[in-house]
Order: structure tokens, then C-alpha cells, then sequence
């Protein structure tokens, strides 16, 4: 029988998932789909926006966020997104 990995999701990742389906969402948007308070919501972009995983720009008074595609190089070899599971240890492995 193979094995296979769970993989672990958190509120946030819904949150990502969100902002990335949607292309661009209003916070109370956000709050209301998620049914979390705006203040989690506004706490969760703050973070998010300083490490440029989402973007953020204002109609009026009205805060909408957008997820930012990031390229990176690794090994010679551009992708859009995070490390797999196997590239972060690899990595680890050689700065060690």
C-alpha cells in the first residue's frame, strides 16, 4: 500500500486560496466568506504584504488585496511560488 502525506492547511492558506481565485477581494469580503473578524483578516494582510505575498491598494477607503506572483530561481530552474518539502531540505542540507 503506498504512503502517502497529509498535508496540514491553516485559515491562512484559505485565505491565499481566496485572494488567488478571486484575483482581487475587498477585506470585508475576506471576513465575511471566512466568517473571521476583519481585524484577523487586516492582521493576516499586514504580514502578508510586508513578506510580498499579497498585495494591497485602496478604491476610495475601501482596502482590496491581490496575491503577487513570485518567481524565483532555483537550481537554474524558474518557478512561481514556495520550495517543495524536498527543495527546502536539499537547501537546508548545503547551507549546513
Amino acid at each position: 500500500m503506498p504512503v502517502t502525506e497529509d498535508v496540514l492547511t491553516t485559515d491562512v492558506d484559505g485565505f491565499i486560496d481566496l485572494v488567488k481565485k478571486e484575483k482581487k477581494i475587498a477585506l470585508a469580503d475576506v471576513a465575511r466568506i471566512l466568517n473571521l473578524p476583519i481585524a484577523t483578516i487586516q492582521a493576516w494582510t499586514d504580514f502578508l504584504v510586508e513578506e510580498k505575498i499579497l498585495g494591497i491598494e485602496y478604491k476610495f477607503t475601501t482596502p482590496y488585496v491581490y496575491f503577487i506572483e513570485q518567481k524565483k530561481k532555483v537550481d537554474d530552474v524558474s518557478y512561481i511560488g514556495f520550495d517543495t518539502k524536498e527543495a527546502f531540505f536539499e537547501k537546508a542540507k548545503r547551507h549546513s
